[in-house]
């Protein structure tokens, strides 16, 4: 009998609490998680090499890069990424930018957890989540 192989991901949070909150969120849903990355300077090689099936990534960082920045160069790498961008910006050019940088979804922090969940799963079924943020 054959088992389907497990989902990974990768978290790219500065805030540690809140990457730990994802990370149990994950888990719990039987995803594992790969990696947590506090930034997004110089990280892009190592995720495309961890080849996670969903990324969950804030916009604001520490270091010189952001979220959508390194939305953008990953897409460039590899279009078959898909990253799931959590942010507290609710700002509709925010959101459009979050679209342009190839992101398959949107969720603000201020969601809750089981509109988080159903992000994750639309994301993982190779659909596009972006209906929540065009509310605010």
């Amino acid at each position: 009998m054959n088992t389907p192989n497990p989902k990974k991901a990768v978290i790219i949070e500065d805030f540690r609490m809140i990457a730990d909150i994802w990370q149990s969120l994950l888990e719990e849903q039987g995803i594992s998680v790969l990696k947590i990355f506090d930034n997004a300077d110089n990280v892009e090689d190592e995720i495309v090499e961890l080849s996670p099936d969903i990324i969950l990534m804030d916009i604001n960082l520490k270091g010189k890069v952001n979220g959508l920045e390194l939305t953008s160069k990953l897409m460039e790498m590899d279009e078959s990424i898909r990253v799931l961008v959590v942010t507290i910006n609710s700002d509709q050019h925010v959101i459009m930018k979050t679209q342009e940088s190839g992101a398959c979804g949107y969720i603000n922090k201020n969601s809750s957890i089981a509109e988080l969940k159903l992000a994750i799963g639309t994301v993982l079924s190779g659909q596009k989540h972006f209906k929540s943020a065009m509310v605010i």
